[in-house]
């Protein structure tokens, strides 16, 4: 279910409150990996085989839970064998 970030909580002090949660850059990265990864039509076991991870660490990265290094990162990319441009999508 979509979060509506227009829903703001006004306590009885009539002070708004936003509840909108922010996503974390782990989030929107492991966000892009499950995407691409189900358009590529991997398996996270399969994917994981290709980037010489466990898929254990790739569901904890797909989760948002775990931030990858630059090398692991670099192996997903091969993996997916998306564009740079989408897989760091939406990151600052």
């Amino acid at each position: 279910m979509p979060i509506d970030c227009d829903l703001k909580i006004v306590f009885l002090f009539r002070r708004e409150v936003n509840t909108c949660p922010v996503a974390q850059p782990q989030q929107i990265f492991g966000r892009n990996v499950a995407k691409l990864r189900v358009r590529a039509q991997l398996t996270q076991e399969r994917l994981a085989e290709k980037a010489e991870i466990s898929h254990r660490y790739l569901q904890s990265i797909e989760a948002g839970a775990k931030q990858p290094g630059i090398n692991v990162v670099a192996r997903i990319h091969k993996g997916l064998g998306a564009d740079w441009n989408e897989l760091m999508a939406g990151l600052p």
